[in-house]
């Protein structure tokens, strides 16, 4: 078993994780809507 330590910065990380994927899935669903021209 982990300690809560252990536990409480494995949550952290996850969270930091999290956000960034929601950036990730926000910017890309921004260039569907206005598609870059070249």
């Amino acid at each position: 078993m982990m300690n809560s330590d252990e536990f409480l910065k494995l949550v952290y990380d996850l969270e930091q994780v999290r956000e960034v994927l929601e950036e990730k899935v926000k910017a890309h669903e921004e260039e569907q809507e206005q598609p870059i021209r070249n």
